[in-house]
Protein backbone atom coordinates (compact mmCIF):
# COMPACT_ATOMS: atom_id res chain seq x y z
CA UNK A 1 0.00 0.00 0.00
CA UNK A 2 3.10 2.54 0.69
CA UNK A 3 4.24 2.22 -2.87
CA UNK A 4 0.66 3.01 -4.44
CA UNK A 5 -0.35 2.10 -7.87
CA UNK A 6 2.37 2.77 -9.34
CA UNK A 7 4.44 -0.48 -8.29
CA UNK A 8 2.94 -4.30 -8.47
CA UNK A 9 3.84 -5.81 -5.11
CA UNK A 10 4.40 -9.68 -5.43
CA UNK A 11 5.18 -12.28 -2.65
CA UNK A 12 6.90 -15.36 -2.91
CA UNK A 13 8.31 -16.40 0.24
CA UNK A 14 6.00 -18.12 3.24
CA UNK A 15 2.97 -18.91 1.66
CA UNK A 16 1.41 -22.15 3.15
CA UNK A 17 -2.27 -21.42 3.04
CA UNK A 18 -4.55 -19.40 1.97
CA UNK A 19 -4.80 -17.68 5.10
CA UNK A 20 -1.20 -16.58 4.07
CA UNK A 21 -2.65 -15.58 0.83
CA UNK A 22 -5.40 -13.02 2.67
CA UNK A 23 -2.82 -11.48 4.92
CA UNK A 24 -0.85 -10.97 2.20
CA UNK A 25 -2.89 -9.42 0.30
CA UNK A 26 -4.53 -7.42 2.90
CA UNK A 27 -1.17 -5.93 3.34
CA UNK A 28 -0.77 -4.86 0.24
CA UNK A 29 0.56 -7.39 -2.46
CA UNK A 30 -1.34 -7.40 -5.25
CA UNK A 31 -0.68 -11.57 -5.87
CA UNK A 32 1.00 -14.34 -4.12
CA UNK A 33 3.42 -17.26 -5.66
CA UNK A 34 2.73 -20.68 -3.61
CA UNK A 35 5.82 -22.66 -5.04
CA UNK A 36 5.85 -24.89 -1.98
CA UNK A 37 2.23 -25.37 -1.58
CA UNK A 38 2.46 -26.44 -5.37
CA UNK A 39 5.41 -28.78 -4.96
CA UNK A 40 3.67 -31.16 -2.17
CA UNK A 41 0.88 -31.46 -4.23
CA UNK A 42 2.25 -32.37 -7.18
CA UNK A 43 4.92 -34.68 -5.01
CA UNK A 44 1.48 -36.05 -3.49
CA UNK A 45 -0.82 -36.90 -6.26
CA UNK A 46 0.72 -35.68 -10.15
CA UNK A 47 -1.47 -33.27 -11.68
CA UNK A 48 -4.16 -34.76 -9.83
CA UNK A 49 -2.88 -33.35 -6.67
CA UNK A 50 -1.90 -30.08 -7.75
CA UNK A 51 -5.50 -29.35 -8.49
CA UNK A 52 -6.29 -30.50 -5.44
CA UNK A 53 -4.00 -28.01 -3.52
CA UNK A 54 -5.59 -25.32 -5.52
CA UNK A 55 -8.99 -26.01 -4.24
CA UNK A 56 -7.85 -26.27 -1.03
CA UNK A 57 -6.29 -23.05 -0.93
CA UNK A 58 -9.69 -21.41 -2.82
CA UNK A 59 -11.36 -23.28 0.17
CA UNK A 60 -9.24 -21.72 2.99
CA UNK A 61 -9.25 -18.07 1.36
CA UNK A 62 -13.07 -18.29 1.04
CA UNK A 63 -13.04 -19.38 4.91
CA UNK A 64 -10.32 -16.65 6.30
CA UNK A 65 -12.26 -14.29 4.66
CA UNK A 66 -15.53 -15.22 5.91
CA UNK A 67 -14.36 -15.54 9.38
CA UNK A 68 -12.49 -11.87 9.00
CA UNK A 69 -16.19 -10.70 7.93
CA UNK A 70 -15.39 -9.37 3.98
CA UNK A 71 -16.75 -11.06 0.85
CA UNK A 72 -14.42 -9.25 -1.53
CA UNK A 73 -10.36 -9.06 -1.57
CA UNK A 74 -10.89 -5.09 -2.15
CA UNK A 75 -12.29 -5.13 1.52
CA UNK A 76 -8.89 -6.11 3.10
CA UNK A 77 -7.01 -3.95 4.84
CA UNK A 78 -3.45 -4.41 6.98
CA UNK A 79 -5.83 -4.32 10.28
CA UNK A 80 -7.35 -7.73 9.40
CA UNK A 81 -3.81 -9.31 9.88
CA UNK A 82 -3.02 -9.60 13.47
CA UNK A 83 0.01 -11.84 13.30
CA UNK A 84 2.81 -10.41 10.84
CA UNK A 85 5.62 -12.39 12.96
CA UNK A 86 5.42 -15.59 10.63
CA UNK A 87 4.71 -13.17 7.85
CA UNK A 88 7.55 -10.72 7.99
CA UNK A 89 11.40 -11.54 8.15
CA UNK A 90 13.09 -11.77 11.21
CA UNK A 91 15.22 -8.82 10.79
CA UNK A 92 12.77 -6.16 9.96
CA UNK A 93 11.17 -4.51 12.96
CA UNK A 94 7.14 -3.86 12.76
CA UNK A 95 6.59 -2.02 15.83
CA UNK A 96 3.54 -0.56 14.78
CA UNK A 97 2.16 -3.64 13.25
CA UNK A 98 3.00 -5.57 15.98
CA UNK A 99 1.16 -5.28 19.67
CA UNK A 100 3.33 -6.30 22.35
CA UNK A 101 2.59 -10.09 23.22
CA UNK A 102 2.87 -10.64 27.69
CA UNK A 103 5.96 -12.21 28.94
CA UNK A 104 5.77 -15.75 28.58
CA UNK A 105 5.02 -17.54 31.90
CA UNK A 106 6.75 -19.77 33.81
CA UNK A 107 5.34 -23.30 34.02
CA UNK A 108 6.19 -26.05 35.96
CA UNK A 109 4.18 -29.89 34.98
CA UNK A 110 3.45 -31.49 38.48
CA UNK A 111 4.76 -34.79 39.16
CA UNK A 112 2.14 -37.54 39.30
CA UNK A 113 2.66 -39.74 41.55
CA UNK A 114 -0.21 -42.25 42.89
CA UNK A 115 -1.80 -41.88 46.09
CA UNK A 116 -1.64 -45.58 47.13
CA UNK A 117 0.11 -48.56 46.23
CA UNK A 118 -0.83 -50.38 42.78
CA UNK A 119 -2.83 -53.63 43.99
CA UNK A 120 -1.03 -57.03 43.60
CA UNK A 121 -2.38 -59.30 40.84
CA UNK A 122 -4.60 -61.51 42.24
CA UNK A 123 -2.53 -64.65 42.82
CA UNK A 124 -3.31 -67.37 39.68
CA UNK A 125 -5.42 -70.17 40.50
CA UNK A 126 -4.07 -73.73 40.19
CA UNK A 127 -4.98 -76.33 38.13
CA UNK A 128 -8.76 -77.10 37.90
CA UNK A 129 -9.91 -80.73 39.36
CA UNK A 130 -12.65 -82.62 37.57
CA UNK A 131 -15.68 -82.68 38.54
CA UNK A 132 -15.86 -86.16 37.71
CA UNK A 133 -14.02 -88.00 40.59
CA UNK A 134 -12.78 -91.26 39.25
Amino acid sequence: REVGTDLEVHLDTGIMSGADIVAAIALGADFTLVGRAYLYGLMAGGREGVDRMIEILGEQITRTMRLLGVTSLAELTPAHVTQLERLAPRALSLPAATAPRPPAKATTRPSVTPKTPPKAAPPKAGPRKSPIAG
